[in-house]
């Protein structure tokens, strides 16, 4: 086999809480999160260097593009003299809080060991990934989780509950470093319930779900994006059950009871003038 093509899935976070800052500058999370059917794909092939190319031109093709750092990381890590042509087509939205990079990283890892018949086991990419991303552990199995620590701590959760979503942005990004400043200076949060919502999910009730979705950072974006709680607001009236930012931002999904009521909310944020795109859980 000298070519293989991986999908690189999305994530969404269904709850998010963030606590202490760590002695490494890291903070401590806990956060359930989901991987969804928005991806990425990504063309390997085998060759005696890497090259990295993007369908987006405005996102770096060389060393300075995670998906290229994992590349390196693997064959370090193998010890394999070759290399990789990777030819990344790009849907996820960047800098939006759905883990867009991360996830290629985690598709780059998987191609590789498959190519190359490494043999590596998805606990041992884990921990590679785990050395240059939080969220790459996460994005390497995917499904639904409980993520502790940086993110990097996982434990899959069961999940019986229908997702159709939508997920739209409609503004520029912020860095996940000027979140967390941000979050630093806001002394109060929210009560995030994990527990119930590791339940709720459980129990494949759509409304429970819906009710619990909460995430810390999601105040403090909403003070600097308007589109945010805009957003939010549309998917209500567009008969979502319940809405949520993902991650560090800004992105926002609605979960809704049907696959017919998310993809005419999207088209609906679509005339908007938003990105939408209607889409489902991924396991």
């Amino acid at each position: 086999m000298n070519e293989i093509i991986e999908k690189a899935y999305a994530k969404i976070n269904l709850t998010l809480s963030v606590s202490e800052k760590r002695p490494d500058s890291y903070h401590n999370i806990t956060t359930v999160m989901q991987s969804v059917t928005l991806f990425d794909t990504l063309y390997i092939t085998k060759a005696d260097e890497i090259r990295l190319a993007c369908s987006r031109r405005k996102l770096p093709g060389g060393a300075d593009n995670i998906a290229y750092h994992a590349a390196q990381v693997f064959f370090q890590h193998t010890g394999i003299s070759g290399g990789a042509d990777i030819v990344l087509q790009k849907h996820i939205p960047v800098a939006a809080g759905l883990a867009g990079g991360s996830t290629d990283a985690a598709a780059v890892l998987r191609g590789l060991n498959k190519l190359y018949n490494t043999k590596l086991s998805n606990e041992e990419l884990q921990k590679l990934g785990r050395t240059f991303g939080a969220d790459v552990p996460f994005c390497i199995s995917g499904g639904t989780a409980l993520a502790t620590g940086i993110g990097d701590t996982l434990t899959p959760v069961e999940n019986n509950t229908l997702m159709p979503l939508v997920i739209a942005i409609g503004s520029e990004g912020v860095s996940t470093k000027t979140m967390y400043d941000l979050l630093d200076n806001k002394p109060e949060r929210l009560h995030v319930y994990t527990d119930d919502m590791i339940d709720a999910l459980k129990s494949g009730s759509q409304e429970r779900v819906a009710e619990l979705l909460a995430n810390d950072f999601e105040s403090v974006c909403m003070e600097i994006r308007n589109s945010v709680p805009q957003l939010k607001n549309h998917m209500i009236q567009l008969n979502a059950l319940g809405a949520s930012m993902s991650g560090s931002g800004t992105s926002v999904f609605g979960l809704f009871r049907s696959y017919t009521d998310a993809e005419s909310a999207a088209n609906n944020l679509r005339q908007k003038g938003f990105f939408a795109t209607a889409c489902g859980r991924n396991n």
